[in-house]
């Protein structure tokens, strides 16, 4: 369109017409032809055209440095193999690697660590008098900072662990609204890409990803319990929690199944209201409203278990004491 209105065409029509892709929509070609009539002069032209020519030029400039950076690199193209495998990691990330720190980074640093220093990609440590100022990571490694947190904005794109590391740093640093914590956990993204870089140059073997189930796995049932006990006190401080395992379903005698296990106990009477006389509580009981669990009961799979909390919980008006809530028994505790 602006080759055309630099070549001299005006009728907002044809100009439409050149629309490609989801601007050739018929609601969209009558807009755009209205946008497209107005006043477009010579003077326009021009100026349009010595845009035209500076892009032009730059493009073929960064065409021929590309082409000079690659014949360069051609010599590692096994290390640039490698380095692509790593994700977030393009030629051009590969390539400022290679010239930046090189094809054999473990022969200059002898750890990830020290390399992660020397590209200031790590914490700071600014602390006087026992009081820690900030931890804003330095200046250096001008070239090849900027590339490695450009490929770790890319890498959490991609469903695997990463993604899974940069979701659990973005909650503990504060949440998705707090738009410092997924600063502070995309540093820390590109660091573990460094990390992941120097390894696998160091090893010889391209980069396979451990799955975004890797921290999932990694968790043991006696850490899942503990933080669901956690979770647990949370909802109710004060309560003992006592968990009791059941064995499975197939093994309970066919009387006792799983509808049993999971039901509710059974409502008292309503409670009748000291200022009206018991014949008017027979003919209009006091109606009051059901005790809603917060949880569905869920169909127990495996080796099924009972939670049993007790302590001072403070009951509604006219609600039973004593409930269940899918599997979860929840009782006062007696008098001290």
């Amino acid at each position: 369109m602006i080759e055309a209105l630099i070549d001299g065409e005006r009728r907002g029509g044809v100009l439409a017409d050149l629309a490609i892709g989801r601007m050739r929509a018929a609601g969209k070609l009558a807009d755009l032809s209205m946008a497209l009539t107005g006043r477009f002069t010579e003077h326009h032209a021009l100026l349009c055209r010595l845009h035209q020519d500076r892009i032009a030029g730059f493009d073929a400039a960064v065409a021929g440095l590309d082409e000079r950076i690659a014949g360069k690199a051609a010599r590692w193209q096994r290390e640039a193999g490698l380095l692509t495998s790593v994700p977030g990691f393009g030629d051009v990330v590969a390539q400022a690697w290679l010239g930046e720190i090189g094809p054999a980074p473990h022969r200059h640093f002898a750890t990830h660590e020290k390399l992660a220093c020397w590209v200031t990609l790590c914490p700071g440590n600014n602390i006087s008098a026992r009081k820690r100022k900030h931890g804003r990571t330095g200046d250096a490694g001008t070239y090849i900072k900027p590339m490695l947190i450009q490929a770790a904005w890319k890498a959490i794109r991609v469903r695997g662990r990463l993604q899974a590391r940069y979701n659990r740093l973005v909650r503990r640093f504060g949440g998705d609204k707090n738009p410092g914590a997924k600063k502070k956990a995309i540093i820390a993204i590109a660091h573990t890409l460094l990390k992941i870089a120097y390894q696998v140059l160091k090893s010889g073997t391209p980069y396979t990803d451990l799955g975004a189930d890797f921290y999932t796995r990694r968790e043991s049932p006696e850490q899942k319990q503990a933080w669901l006990e956690r979770q647990l006190q949370k909802l109710h401080p004060g309560c003992t929690i006592t968990i009791s395992i059941s064995p499975p379903e197939a093994a309970l005698p066919p009387a006792l199944n799983h509808q049993s296990l999971f039901q509710p106990a059974p409502e008292p009477p309503p409670t009748p209201h000291p200022g009206i006389s018991a014949r008017d509580n027979q003919r209009h009981p006091l109606a009051l409203p059901p005790l809603r669990p917060r949880f569905a009961a869920a169909r127990p799979r495996g080796p099924g278990f009972r939670v049993r909390l007790s302590g001072r919980i403070p009951a509604g008006r006219g609600h039973p004491v004593n409930h269940h809530v899918a599997g979860a028994t929840i009782a006062p505790r007696g008098p001290r």
